[in-house]
């Protein structure tokens, strides 16, 4: 697919302020049906004017292909589906179109021309003013009120929401797709990059094609936007809302700047991990009602709101005009029945509104405590929204309370840690040292020493291998061996220190036990050669002719070292010495005295 193929739709929402009749013959409209007065817009594909019906005498905006794709199938097949799309579309928030063509300057859509706040470009005439998107208006007038974005939110949710059950997905959404009305009334555009859902037929997007908006666009679309769903609306919803009310690029998102209420909402659709983003746009839409936030329209007091259809309903009704829904609500304080959007329990005159505040600031406050975030818990702690009317309340505010008691102990025994752990790991107490990190990991979770966590093991193994050495010197083998073997398991210390230092361990070790197999082998030399006497007397006494064969088998290398030997002398003695205890005329048994 060409890279012209790949390149949005322009928008007659960058309205250009001025009005010029177009003098060029060749883009002129069907003379038929429609004057163009000027130029809207202008992009890579085509141009869009405001125009004027002849026939119905109404002004419309006229999108033009143009001319160097009129042979490109894949291009008109591309602006013929942005028709369709909306043509499928019948919605009070989206742009509707009126005709799809084909004249002698090329294909063309004839769409609702959406006309902003504000006089007209040419006072004293009929045309229309100019259009306003939703970026303008933020550029200009700066973040818009929390209660007005969400108003606008709900709306544009509708609108997708309406799209996404006839399997339209917009895949473009961002402020400056978003007309204002005269009313301020907002209404989606451009549906040029809308696909429907997978099994429709119509798929134009290549496996692979890239379509984004950076910081409105999903994750996703950078990689394969053929294979999207709804939820890539849902993230461009999210930074829509995100810009509404910080006039900054969701691209550059901070969690700081958004409010409280709403934070949990936009986080979630702005997730870049598609499995964990709010599903459906209902989803998303009811979030933002539970948000407790109240939009103007939902202000009017003996009203109640329908939390499905969204519809208003006096407090008379029972059952909603729209859905038949009966507005059952229960008073978080009494346990009374009210109604949803009601602001005061009839039965206990609690504050709905603030209560449910306040158990969402506790439900946040949970959460840092579980993320470790102690000094947002310490700040909001004490931004309680209510008084209370009953034990409830009461109860709720303890609970509070006592979060921001465990957050005031928490960074206090943080303080302390940020002096202790320097200290004991300079004075190489690593063992204390790790004990305290994981006691200030579970109560900071900003990771501020990382790098103290991280040296630690190299450090402790390095002071290890040092007490290996001395027990070494010692001659505590065993010992140093053991300290070296745990070091090489635990992978924290370079093998070309530990390893030569196992091998001399081993060599030293193996030295040690020749040692010893050398003496036991002289301790039993000596012993053997020593018991010669002490036999030859006992076989003396002996008449058995065996004992005399066997000590002169087991003695035989005795007599030849007698008489071939150096050891003559000293085995002379030893014979010699026992010999008086033998008859003179009886020759010891088993043995010859060497002749002297």
């Amino acid at each position: 697919m060409s890279d012209a193929a790949d390149t949005p739709e322009p928008s007659f929402a960058s309205i250009q302020r001025k009005t010029v009749i177009i003098p060029h013959e060749e883009v002129l409209s069907n003379p038929d049906q429609y004057d163009v007065v000027h130029e809207i817009a202008a992009g890579g594909m085509g141009v869009v004017y405001l125009a004027r019906d002849r026939k119905l005498g109404r002004y419309v905006a006229l999108k033009r292909l143009s001319k160097q794709f009129w042979a490109n199938r894949v291009m008109k097949e591309r602006f013929f589906r942005e028709a369709k799309s909306i043509a499928a579309l019948n919605h009070n928030h989206i742009v509707h179109v009126y005709a799809l063509a084909e004249d002698r300057t090329g294909p063309y859509i004839a769409m609702e021309y959406v006309p902003g706040p504000g006089p007209g470009t040419d006072p004293g005439t009929d045309l229309p003013g100019p259009p306003l998107t939703l970026e303008a208006k933020v550029r200009a007038d700066g973040p818009m009120p929390v209660e007005d974005a969400i108003g606008i939110m709900i709306k544009l949710c509708n609108a997708l929401r309406y799209a996404h059950d006839r399997g339209v997905i917009h895949r473009d959404l961002k402020p400056s797709n978003v007309l204002l009305t005269e009313n301020e009334e907002p209404k989606i555009v451009d549906f040029g990059l809308a696909r429907r859902r997978l099994g429709s037929g119509d798929e134009l997007t290549a496996t692979g094609t890239k379509m984004v908006s950076l910081g409105y666009s999903a994750p996703e679309q950078e990689s394969d936007a053929s294979s999207v769903d709804e939820r890539a609306d849902i993230y461009s919803l999210g930074g829509v809302l995100y810009f509404c009310l910080t006039g900054e690029n969701p691209r550059f998102f901070r969690e700081n700047r958004v409010p409280d209420p709403l934070r949990p909402c936009i986080l979630k659709a702005l997730e870049s991990d598609v499995t964990k983003r709010w599903s459906k746009v209902a989803d998303f839409e009811e979030s933002l009602f539970h948000s407790g936030i109240i939009v103007p329209d939902r202000r009017d007091r003996g009203t109640w709101w329908c939390k499905w259809c969204h519809a208003i309903n006096p407090l008379s009704r029972r059952f909603c005009v729209d859905c038949g829904w009966d507005g059952h609500e229960i008073c978080g304080e009494c346990g009374a029945e009210t109604r949803i959007g009601v602001q005061y329990c009839g039965g206990c005159g609690n504050d709905a509104k603030t209560f449910e505040e306040a158990a969402r600031l506790y439900d946040r406050l949970k959460t840092y405590e579980r993320e470790a975030k102690f000094h947002l818990l310490r700040e909001e702690a004490g931004q309680v929204p209510f008084q209370p009317k009953g034990e409830t309340g009461r109860k709720l505010i303890s609970d509070i309370l006592n979060l921001q008691r465990r957050s005031e102990k928490a960074l206090s025994r943080r303080d302390e840690l940020l002096s202790l752990i320097p200290a004991e790991f300079k004075r190489e107490k690593f063992e204390r040292t790790r004990e305290l990190l994981d006691e200030f990991k579970a109560i900071d979770a900003t990771g501020k020493y990382n790098h103290i966590e991280q040296e630690l093991p190299v450090k402790l193994a390095q002071r290890n291998l040092t007490r290996a050495r001395v027990e070494y010197n010692l001659g505590n083998l065993q010992q140093a061996e053991r300290i070296c073997r745990g070091l090489l398991e635990s992978s924290e210390l370079s093998s070309s220190e530990a390893e030569p230092f196992m091998r001399q361990i081993q060599l030293r070790k193996q030295l040690h036990r020749l040692k010893a197999r050398a003496i036991i082998a002289l301790c039993l030399f000596v012993i053997y050669f020593s018991s010669m006497g002490p036999v030859a007397f006992w076989v003396a006494g002996s008449s058995s002719p065996f004992h005399k064969t066997a000590v002169d088998a087991i003695y035989k290398p005795v007599t030849w070292c007698v008489n071939h030997t150096a050891l003559k002398a000293p085995l002379t003695w030893i014979i010699n010495r026992w010999a008086p205890e033998i008859e003179p005329n009886q020759e010891p048994v088993g043995l010859k005295p060497p002749a002297l």
